[in-house]
């Protein structure tokens, strides 16, 4: 038998082998308890950015005071996100509440931008009625200007009329 050569199969370690198995059931399972909180966070995310959408209507934030807090926001869900696709095992439900969070963010970013639009508007508005107060003002000041002189011609007048009569009484006394 000399031309046959002996073949040894490889020995397997049980234990390399099953710590292998334990360490990557351990990493799965990190992954999907990890699921819930990243999805809460984007959940919450979305909350403030809801929130956000609602102070633009109701309180006319400023332009990059919003976008910094989207920005932010959106940072944060991406952030979210990108923990959530180094997990091998995503389920379709989160698939589906991911994508449903990207078109609320991208409606409520819609929104955003729309009353934006509003503001110069806005603005242009209350500037034109700026005006029209500083121009009645101006009439209210000549008028009280008027009133003041013929008030003060008046004073002179009856003040004139006084010392007439006073002088005409002296006159006729004596």
């Amino acid at each position: 038998m000399r031309g046959i050569k002996k073949t040894t199969k490889p020995v397997i370690d049980d234990n390399n082998y099953l710590s292998s198995i334990r360490e990557k059931i351990r990493v799965i399972y990190n992954d999907v308890s990890n699921l819930p909180r990243q999805l809460d966070l984007i959940g919450k995310s979305t909350d403030e950015l809801n929130v956000y959408a609602e102070k633009i209507e109701d309180v006319g934030l400023s332009h990059s005071y919003i976008f910094e807090k989207i920005e932010t926001e959106l940072k944060n869900i991406f952030a979210s996100v990108q923990v959530l696709s180094e997990s091998s095992d995503m389920s379709v439900s989160f698939v589906e509440r991911f994508s449903e969070a990207t078109e609320n963010i991208t409606k409520y970013y819609g929104n955003a931008i729309d009353n934006l639009s509003v503001i110069p508007e806005r603005i242009n508005r209350t500037g034109s009625d700026i005006v029209k107060l500083q121009e009645s003002f101006a009439k209210i000041k000549t008028i009280t200007d008027e009133i003041l002189r013929i008030s003060k011609k008046t004073e002179e007048t009856s003040r004139n009329a006084g010392i007439k009569a006073f002088h005409a009484g002296d006159q006729g006394k004596g």
